[in-house]
């Protein structure tokens, strides 16, 4: 967890409420531990949730970029010069 905490992008986590492999407090946890985080949760599916109700995952996934991505600093949205996206030019 001493790492999350770095973590500088807005982040989601969706968890399904019926996960039987991972329980949904540590999901609840992951999340706690990310500055920038939401935690949503999806009724009725378990831990292949992307899977078990994807107009839902969908939805929520839509709504948290539209709602999320303006607020991204601009710095972060562009990345540092050193990234690995950086293209030097010449």
């Amino acid at each position: 967890q001493g790492r999350l905490q770095h973590v500088a992008a807005p982040t989601l986590v969706l968890w399904g409420e019926e996960d039987r492999l991972v329980p949904i407090g540590l999901g609840r946890a992951l999340a706690l531990g990310i500055p920038r985080a939401a935690f949503l949760s999806v009724a009725q599916a378990g831990h292949s949730v992307q899977e078990e109700a994807p107009d839902e995952v969908n939805r929520l996934i839509i709504k948290f970029l539209r709602e999320g991505l303006p607020l991204v600093p601009r710095d972060l949205a562009l990345g540092p010069s050193r990234s690995i996206f950086h293209q030097p030019s010449g």
